[in-house]
């Protein structure tokens, strides 16, 4: 076996590229050690860290041997393993609190408190098995194929009694873990965030530089490898090249294809090639990853960024984007954006397929917006509606919320991808091939437009958001050469001006964040660093480009291109906002553990003074107001940051490290009754942990144990309670009837109250107290006034809608889910 101290290298002084000789024979090594324990540990059973041993085996093997034996068994567990129509496990969080209880002897209370000290779960498995003093029995070392097998078993399970055998391998998993790094890690493992700073991308572009550097043994003879003299004759910038063009192929394969079992066979007979993206292509009942659409922040930029282009804006449909997979038998597979299998949940889709397939269509890979509707009208129902069917084993005669699927793309047809045909192609053939069913099939309702058709696209918009739509979606019809950049950016301006539209109408807050444009340069003497001066040396700043790049009317895959844009209604300014009062907290999870997220907020019921709940918001905040509003809303249970001079925070720190908590403060101090009346004495001193002979403000006085009896709330117990002291103004999408939420109990349901749907923090209002908080009277209001809206039927024929579901994308750039209510 050659010596690990034989690694190749290149030594150029412009580059440094680490080629190990082992290559990939010792990646798949450390990938396949059937019987190399997880971590190492003594007689004893003393904790060690986790470790895998070096893969050289006791009788040493020649390269070519060991690398077909590993082949051998990569083939063995390709073909033992059953292929995954999913990525998720379907393993909820209740299942590993349970073992981590049963298998380290805590109680709910503990594991809670352990939970909201560290955030996250990998974290407090450690925690929680460092205080185990002994086990019932004597815990089997866990190996890493042991464990992979357990991870199998755990996706297959399916039907009647899988939750209860998910749950038995859960608790031997966690039992047989030895320490805390291996239940760290095995809790991670099982939430699917291991947390180690490498993500699929890592895994990705690991591979494919890999298999560039080494040739296996049994591949084909043309098979594309670099060697170490080609690399080290290659310049930076052609050696960058080269990586990219080949992390390039195996990402797109992975989007196509996202199975590491179709994957890595396939590069070890062919490396990585062209030929790859047809080997590893699009498949039937895989589902490819969703093409994503970028967010504009109003149509204006939509406009300017389609200048010159043919597109078509569409409905954004409040419904759940779905994949439609269907072969030459009739088989049919539903996917979610996510990969989530969802066939069981729309049992009345599956039966449909047969009736909307025309003449000619053998197998299809279709995507559609499911929605909820009416079925004798055609009205529109709400997202929530949806959410309200059942997700497994769902029988047709037991459905009570129908729905429609608004189809909009169509990327495989009859064995051949479409991925390369432009949209108006492949939205023309969805068209033509395949029938519409009224109130059950149809397509997107769209417009056809150009950037000069600005009043049309904007009564689209009107028309979209009437009918209860997110928005509206846009996407490049055609494939066309580069155009010319616009005169006014060849003369310097930053970008064209965009068309005129009407004055407000679209007006939209200033985004923060990634999302914020990005400031001029101020050159010295004046002007901007956009504006080019021939006749100056120098100026360094490059020229403004004669082409602009070029917007690909393709589909794809897991890519978030300007080809589609959204406009949604609630990034609007001309929507309607709330003041609302923060009245409790969770601990957050993650990096957010230290920090107060998600926030209770609430109401007030004018008639009886009382705060009336109606959403969890986590969204809008920047981590310097997490940590101001943490000190504020102080309870004893942490150590919040001290505040960060110069702008603090990971993320937009703008120079005011209190956000205006201090001047709240001092008006607390000088008055230090509740602008809300609490009702009686006992109340008040609920929230003191200590007290201050001289008067001034209490260690606690912001936060208290119990829920105030001046609030309404029914839904889960938050970790703390805050005493009013603020107004929020908060942006929402729609406004929602919920179950949980008590705002405007009785005014829009008997039964039920009213709650937010994507509430993102704007801004404190300092200039308003409690007393002038929104009402649970203007609350429904809004709620009547949303719902009175023109509704829109589909009648056949009619080209009715459709949209694509997108995640809500916090604006900071974490990408997180934002909470609504109900």
């Amino acid at each position: 076996m050659p010596s690990p101290s034989k690694k190749r290298k290149l030594n150029d002084a412009s580059k440094s590229a680490a080629l190990p000789s082992r290559g990939l024979e010792y990646f798949f090594a450390r990938q396949k050690q059937g019987g190399a324990n997880a971590s190492a540990s003594s007689s004893s059973g003393a904790t060690k860290d986790v470790a895998v041993d070096d893969p050289t085996p006791t009788q040493e093997l020649t390269d070519e041997e060991l690398a077909r034996k590993l082949q051998a068994e990569w083939d063995q567990e390709v073909a033992n393993t059953a292929k995954q129509d999913n990525a998720g496990s379907g393993l909820g969080g209740s299942a590993i609190s349970k073992a981590l209880k049963q298998a380290c002897g805590l109680d709910n209370r503990s594991l809670k408190a352990i939970y909201n000290r560290h955030g996250d779960a990998g974290d407090v498995a450690f925690e929680a098995k460092k205080k185990q003093s002994f086990t019932l029995r004597q815990p089997r070392p866990l190996t890493i194929q042991g464990v992979y097998q357990s991870l199998v078993k755990i996706a297959n399970s399916q039907g009647h009694g899988s939750g209860e055998a998910k749950q038995r391998i859960v608790d031997r998993l966690l039992q047989d873990a030895r320490g805390g790094e291996e239940s760290r890690y095995v809790v991670r493992t099982l939430c699917q965030h291991l947390r180690i700073g490498a993500v699929k991308t890592t895994m990705l572009i690991a591979l494919s530089r890999a298999f560039l550097l080494s040739r296996p043994p049994g591949c084909r003879a043309d098979f594309p490898v670099k060697s170490p003299e080609e690399l080290r004759a290659l310049k930076k910038e052609e050696l960058t090249e080269v990586w990219a063009r080949a992390e390039e192929i195996v990402k797109a394969c992975f989007a196509r294809r996202p199975n590491y079992d179709d994957l890595v066979p396939a590069m070890l007979e062919i490396g990585v090639c062209e030929e790859l993206l047809v080997r590893c292509g699009l498949t039937l009942h895989i589902p490819l990853r969703s093409m994503l659409g970028s967010i504009t922040r109003d149509l204006s930029e939509m406009l300017t960024k389609l200048q010159g282009r043919d597109f078509a804006c569409e409905f954004k449909y409040d419904g759940q984007r779905a994949q439609v997979h269907c072969d030459e038998t009739g088989r049919v597979s539903i996917f979610s954006r996510h990969l989530e299998v969802m066939t069981d949940k729309y049992p009345d889709l599956v039966e449909l397929v047969p009736r909307i397939r025309g003449d000619g269509v053998r197998s299809f890979i279709m995507e559609g917006e499911v929605v909820a509707v009416d079925r004798r009208t055609g009205e529109l129902r709400s997202f929530q509606a949806l959410t309200n069917r059942a997700r497994k084993d769902v029988a047709v005669a037991s459905i009570t919320v129908d729905v429609c699927l608004f189809a909009f793309d169509l990327m495989y047809l009859n064995g051949q991808p479409f991925l390369d045909r432009p949209f108006r192609e492949r939205r023309e053939l969805l068209r033509s091939l395949f029938a519409e069913i009224p109130h059950r099939f149809t397509w997107v309702r769209s417009l056809d437009a150009t950037s000069q058709d600005a009043e049309a696209v904007l009564d689209f918009f009107k028309q979209a958001t009437d009918a209860k739509c997110e928005g509206i979606m846009v996407k490049i019809l055609d494939n066309l050469p580069d155009l010319p950049a616009p005169a006014e950016v060849l003369e310097g301006e930053a970008e064209p001006p965009a068309p005129e539209i009407e004055s407000g109408a679209l007006s939209l807050p200033k985004p923060k964040g990634k999302g914020r444009p990005k400031k001029s340069r101020t050159k010295p003497g004046g002007g901007t660093a956009n504006n080019n001066d021939d006749n100056s040396n120098d100026n360094k700043e490059k020229k403004p480009s004669s082409r602009r790049k070029p917007l690909l009317a393709t589909y794809e895959p897991d890519k978030r291109l300007d080809s589609w844009l959204k406009v949604k209604k609630d990034y609007s300014a001309s929507f309607d906002t709330l003041d609302l009062v923060p009245v409790a907290a969770w601990h957050g999870q993650g990096r957010k553990a230290r920090w107060w997220s998600p926030v209770l907020l609430a109401v007030r019921n004018d008639e009886t003074g009382a705060l009336e709940a109606v959403c969890k918001c986590m969204s809008g905040f920047t981590d310097s107001f997490y940590n101001a509003m943490r000190r504020f809303y102080d309870d004893g249970s942490g150590d919040p940051e001290p505040p960060e001079r110069g702008g603090g925070g990971k993320k937009g720190g703008d120079g005011d490290d209190d956000h205006g908590y201090a001047t709240l403060r001092d008006r607390n101090n000088s008055n230090n009754d509740s602008d809300h009346d609490k009702g009686n004495d006992d109340d008040e001193e609920e929230g003191s942990e200590e007290g201050d002979n001289n008067g001034n403000i209490r260690k606690y006085e912001n936060t208290r144990r119990t829920k105030p009896n001046f609030l309404e709330y029914s839904g889960p117990a938050p970790d703390v309670w805050f005493e009013p002291r603020e107004i929020w103004e908060v942006a929402f999408a729609d406004i929602t009837l919920s179950p949980t939420y008590t705002a405007a109990l009785g005014l829009a349901s008997a039964d039920r109250g009213l709650s937010l749907r994507f509430p993102r923090f704007l801004r404190r209002r300092e200039d308003k107290g409690i007393e002038e908080a929104s009402t649970s009277e203007f609350l429904a209001g809004l709620w009547r006034k949303q719902e009175t809206k023109a509704p829109v039927a589909v009648a056949p024929g009619e080209d009715a809608g459709g949209g694509v579901e997108e995640d809500a994308l916090d604006e900071e750039g974490e990408g997180e889910e934002e909470e609504g209510g109900g």
